[in-house]
């Protein structure tokens, strides 16, 4: 099935991230990207987006939305449409707004990161850094699928 992703402000490293990954996890899947575009951070942008990615994609199955502000703009979209549930909606995040759309079934899935261990790692690797230790390039302070909401 055709997917699109809409995506946060561009240039933004998280968020390029975030879209090569999901491009990279569906390839060879049967899901083919059609487009990835911008709300610029613009939740009543990303309503437009999907709704006019919906009309012009009749066919269309599924959404990413990379951040929290694209995620309930999607969700909006598919409910004022009648088709959560038909088109699936994976999104970043963990918002209350976005637990509810996984509640209701109107997201399926949420990517959640762990701020606590970010913060966590942050002091730790300061506190090296500070030892005058070498770290490492990157370091992966891991995330939770989440697939249903409280």
């Amino acid at each position: 099935g055709k997917v699109a992703i809409i995506t946060g402000v561009l240039g933004a490293k998280n968020l390029r991230q975030r879209c090569e990954g999901f491009k990279a996890g569906v390839a060879g899947s049967g899901l083919e990207v059609l487009t990835e575009q911008t709300d610029n951070g613009d939740r009543a942008k990303g309503l437009a987006l999907a709704e006019n990615l919906m009309t012009a994609n009749p066919d269309l199955v599924g959404f990413f939305a990379d951040n929290a502000i694209a995620g309930p703009a999607v969700a909006q979209a598919l409910i004022g449409r009648a088709q959560q549930g038909k088109v699936k909606l994976i999104s970043f995040d963990t918002t209350p707004a976005l637990l509810g759309y996984v509640h209701d079934g109107v997201a399926q899935r949420l990517v959640a990161q762990k701020p606590d261990k970010m913060g966590e790692l942050g002091v730790e690797l300061l506190v090296r850094k500070l030892k005058g230790e070498t770290l490492p390039p990157v370091v992966d302070t891991g995330v939770v699928v989440v697939t249903e909401a409280p």
